[in-house]
């Protein structure tokens, strides 16, 4: 178990620095008239973040569900935010993703675009970091 921890750990950081990475690269060369090709890498790449979605909930429902009844107060809030933050980062990734990719006329909403840009890196490097840790820490 513990190198499926290590594992998903990796692939959880690679996904969430690849996110937060491209985020920060996207405007430096997506303005600059290859617009569709920047697409083509979000569309590469949402492929990726769906995976780690999934894995997230996983992850964090199965830590919420382990969590001990005399929990402290701290631990329970992180444990919590942690789940209920990949919850709404999912719901807007796959609502978006749906959308864009077999939506037709349904547009994707920019908005949701940016909670997901911001919000998975962030909760997945977390995790990620609490998996690498070790499993008692996740």
């Amino acid at each position: 178990m513990d190198l499926a921890h290590r594992v998903i750990g990796v692939y959880l950081a690679l996904v969430g620095l690849a996110e937060a990475g491209y985020l920060v690269v996207y405007p430096l060369y997506g303005g600059g008239g290859d617009v569709a090709g920047a697409n083509d890498v979000w569309g590469m790449l949402n492929w990726f973040v769906a995976v780690a979605a999934v894995l997230l909930l996983m992850v964090t429902a199965h830590v919420k569900q382990a969590l001990p009844d005399d929990a402290d107060t701290w631990t329970r809030f992180v444990v919590n935010l942690r789940f209920y933050g990949t919850i709404v980062v999912a719901l807007a990734f796959f609502s978006n993703w749906f959308a864009r990719e077999w939506g037709g006329e349904v547009a994707p909403t920019g908005l949701l675009w940016i909670v997901v840009n911001i919000g998975l890196p962030l909760i997945a490097i977390n995790v990620a970091v609490q998996l690498l840790r070790g499993p008692e820490q996740a």
